[in-house]
């Protein structure tokens, strides 16, 4: 079997940081595509996992990463939708449920594992279901957030909540890179839009982006709802914190829709009063936004056309290949919204 050469992002341990590691790359297999990485993003999820924050991880050493946008180098088969030199998006969002085999790359001494999508390397083997075709003259540093923060956030508006919202009170309690997301697509529809977080850093970045700002460590939950000017029409949480995400549920009215676009460390739990959801409150769970990116890539790609100033200016910061692990510790230490890794 023949083996081609490349650089990955590889976790080892919990430390907080990944390991840059040359390994080899075999053959295709059915339904895998060998593409040519430009740009990747780090979210949440990522640092979660350096960080042990999902439990026990029993893949290590593995590969990381499930946004990105790519230049196909290689198809294992003629007749795939895919072909060498097509730009495309790549998602841990499915475009249909047919997987590949999981790829099986090595380094000198070991087996390195992977999942159907890693993104932290110069080339990578991707289930053909996680890739889609994209044209468009948008900066490539900004089409990361196809894969992953835009789906997630903006998805919600257009494939989760199908009502008129216009007018209406919402709060998103979180202003990371979700959170930020989606107030920038709230405050532009006549929203009256609150964005609540403990760190101000963020909030300040959520008031350019026009939100009403409440920093919730500096009061209680009588004087935010006296901020609020009474109870929520809907909330949104993006904060992936425990007591976040049951404020939110205690802030909504009777017949309000708090969604959770978040997740809390393995193995905690929410506590909820049931009689709020006899009451007629709603919980609504946000998986990628039920997004389907071949049918919502133009709501998505009009959404970074409008906000692209925006987005450059205070969302994204782009770091080299090399200086990952400052990329990676910078987004823990909450000084940079979106870290985007050029290859």
């Amino acid at each position: 079997m023949m083996f081609s050469k490349f650089t990955a992002a590889v976790l080892r341990d919990n430390s907080g940081k990944v390991n840059i590691t040359t390994i080899k790359i075999p053959e295709l297999k059915k339904k895998q595509v060998l593409v040519r990485i430009l740009y990747t993003g780090i979210c949440g999820s990522q640092i979660n996992e350096i960080l042990g924050r999902k439990g026990k991880d029993k893949y290590l050493p593995h590969t990381l990463g499930h946004e990105a946008v790519g230049i196909v180098e290689k198809v294992y088969s003629n007749k795939s939708n895919i072909k060498k030199n097509d730009k495309v998006i790549l998602s841990w969002i499915k475009n249909s449920k047919k997987d590949s085999l999981l790829p099986k790359y090595k380094n000198k001494k070991e087996n390195i594992n992977s999942g159907l999508i890693s993104t932290f390397m110069n080339f990578a083997i991707i289930s053909e279901n996680r890739l889609f075709k994209i044209k468009t003259n948008i900066d490539n540093s900004l089409l990361p957030l196809m894969g992953c923060a835009i789906p997630t956030s903006i998805g919600v508006f257009k494939n989760i909540i199908k009502d008129n919202i216009k007018g209406k009170k919402i709060g998103i309690f979180g202003c990371g890179g979700i959170g930020l997301l989606t107030l920038c697509y709230l405050v532009k529809k006549n929203n009256i839009v609150f964005g609540l977080d403990i760190n101000n850093k963020k909030l300040k970045l959520a008031k350019k982006i026009g939100a009403r700002i409440i920093n919730v460590n500096k009061f209680n939950k009588i004087q935010i709802l006296k901020k609020l000017n009474g109870p929520l029409d809907l909330a949104i949480d993006t904060s992936g914190s425990k007591t976040s995400i049951q404020n939110a549920f205690e802030l909504i009215k009777k017949k309000g829709r708090l969604i959770i676009s978040s997740n809390v460390n393995k193995n905690e739990k929410i506590s909820i009063d049931p009689f709020q959801i006899i009451e007629g409150k709603k919980i609504i769970g946000n998986w990628g936004g039920k997004s389907n990116l071949k049918r919502d890539m133009p709501f998505f790609l009009n959404f970074i056309k409008k906000e692209k100033k925006f987005l450059k200016k205070y969302f994204i910061k782009i770091y080299k290949f090399k200086n990952i692990n400052h990329a990676i510790r910078d987004m823990i230490e909450g000084k940079v919204v979106r870290p985007i890794i050029k290859l």
